[in-house]
């Protein structure tokens, strides 16, 4: 990779680890009137959004693997889309089945553009010759595989059971729900990680092994 190239790598990385980040940490006020209202982000999910699908798009263009640019490409449309996703969240509202089956459905591709982004950066660093980051990503991968995309399929599929139930179900989960928060920040925190070892490798020759 040239110079020029990588540095805009490392710009792109960038914009996708404190987009990341715009998007996690929420900080949000939400003024309701009757059924509906306004939700307020002290750093708006718009702009994490926008900064990923940015840097993804940055991203794409620098390692000519055709899998790479489709799985670059099918990432970068599902960061997108949740721009708009993230605008319609300001809207507060009950939203009718239909949209809530929509917005249930996009978060699992979601989580599946997140899995793709991770091999997408592993044919990135194995094109670099980058061996202990390609390690780093392969584990983030397995992480966000096992903790957060299992995870997320069993709830979803318990929420349509209780959506579609007759009868009125509570799901209390009570302690569990709190490890479950925990463990799902793992994947998350070793996804950044990854990113900033990238990041930090780019201008360095290969090293050994490090997850």
């Amino acid at each position: 990779m040239c110079p020029f190239d990588a540095w805009t790598a490392r710009s792109a990385l960038d914009k996708i680890f404190w987009g990341t980040l715009v998007c996690v940490i929420d900080f949000h006020f939400t003024q309701t009137s009757g059924s509906g209202g306004f939700r307020f982000d002290v750093i708006s999910d718009v702009v994490g959004a926008a900064m990923i699908a940015w840097g993804l798009g940055q991203l794409l263009p620098l390692i000519p693997v055709s899998a790479y640019a489709k799985i670059m490409s099918f990432c970068q449309l599902i960061a997108a889309v949740a721009v708009l996703e993230a605008l319609a969240g300001h809207i507060v509202m009950d939203w009718p089945p239909p949209v809530r089956l929509l917005s249930m459905a996009f978060s699992l591709i979601c989580l599946l553009a997140v899995y793709r982004f991770c091999d997408a950066m592993r044919l990135f660093c194995s094109s670099l010759a980058l061996t202990h980051v390609e390690q780093s990503w392969r584990l983030s991968q397995q992480l966000f595989l096992w903790l957060n995309a299992v995870p997320a399929v069993i709830l979803h599929a318990a929420s349509l059971l209780v959506m579609f139930s007759r009868e009125k179900v509570h799901l209390n989960i009570g302690p569990l729900a709190i490890a479950i928060v925990i463990a799902a920040m793992v994947p998350l925190v070793h996804i950044l990680v990854s990113i900033r070892r990238t990041r930090s490798a780019l201008f360095q020759p290969p090293q050994g092994v490090a997850i």
